[in-house]
């Protein structure tokens, strides 16, 4: 039971594996508020 019903989860990437890690490297726009 466990393994069905956490299998698919995970391997999705429900959050306990980071199957779709976000990219840290994501730079705000320069904002033209900025002077």
């Amino acid at each position: 039971m466990g393994k069905h019903s956490g299998k698919p989860d995970v391997a999705e990437g429900d959050g306990h594996k980071p199957d779709k890690p976000i990219p840290p490297a994501q730079p705000t726009p320069p904002r033209p508020q900025q002077k």
